[in-house]
């Protein structure tokens, strides 16, 4: 547990995640070390209920205690919430931002370069604690404080770090990858009814195959094909069920889909 105090500007759906996810991993010595300011005083109500957090809705208290101060806005915002921060942030304060598309170089300018940044773009496993959340951090970044984000992001699932030109494939790849594994779920639990399972069974057997295959990768270290290679016997169901999917260009579709993420991502971040 660390001996730090986190203040969140901003309690919308994305820093709640979060905030769970340092509640439960007991990242800070008590959930009264995540102090959360909002607007909408019902929200502040809610957090501080839910997970025991302070509510402080003045931002120049807030700040003034805080060992990291995490922008957790509307990207459009993140300049007008920063003036406290220069004000009131005591030296070494860490700066951390959630906001999408504002790079660590606009976030160093609107903390007139006081403090280090850290950019990050959380994973949408966090209730499960599992995925990678990315960090981008600004130059001078001493030892201490990447363990600090280390920690943070521990919390979430898993921290990389990565370089800023690569957090928009991040986004598009490693952000959204859930969806795709939905969409082949809904698929499967689809066929599952066609073949005269229940949905629920069917739904069932999809979950255990899927956890069932993530955990063999993990244990075995081999490539997805070496696997499927040793399950196709000749002339047997997994090959000619494979061959469909291969027929039906899926691989190709599930990677233009991917490509097209990844663009969007691009897009959206110089929106």
């Amino acid at each position: 547990m660390l001996a730090k105090k986190i203040f969140f500007i901003g309690g919308g759906m994305m820093a709640e995640g979060i905030i769970n996810g340092l509640v439960i991993n007991k990242t800070l010595n008590s959930s009264k070390d995540i102090i959360v300011c909002d607007i909408v005083p019902a929200r502040l109500e809610y957090l501080e209920k839910t997970y025991g957090v302070t509510a402080q809705p003045d931002k120049a208290a807030g700040i003034k205690i805080a060992d990291m101060v995490v922008i957790a806005t509307k990207p459009q915002d993140a300049e007008s919430v920063s003036p406290p921060i220069v004000e009131h942030a005591k030296a070494g304060t860490i700066v951390m931002s959630i906001c999408s598309g504002v790079t660590v170089e606009r976030l160093s300018s609107f903390v007139k370069g006081k403090f280090p940044i850290a950019r990050i773009m959380p994973n949408t496993l966090i209730d499960s604690q599992h995925g990678y959340s990315a960090a981008v951090l600004s130059d001078g970044f001493s030892a201490d404080d990447k363990s600090f984000v280390e920690t943070f992001l521990n919390a979430l699932g898993k921290p990389v770090f990565v370089e800023e030109k690569m957090i928009d494939a991040f986004t598009g790849f490693s952000t959204v990858g859930p969806a795709w594994i939905y969409s082949l779920m809904i698929a499967m639990i689809d066929a599952g009814c066609r073949a005269g399972f229940s949905r629920e069974d069917a739904k069932k057997m999809t979950l255990e195959n899927m956890v069932g295959t993530c955990k063999l990768l993990q244990k075995t270290g081999n490539h997805p094909l070496e696997i499927v290679d040793a399950m196709a016997s000749p002339a047997g169901v997994t090959i000619e069920a494979f061959y469909e999917l291969q027929k039906g260009r899926f691989g190709g579709i599930v990677q233009k889909s991917i490509m097209t993420s990844f663009k969007r991502s691009t897009a959206v971040a110089n929106e």
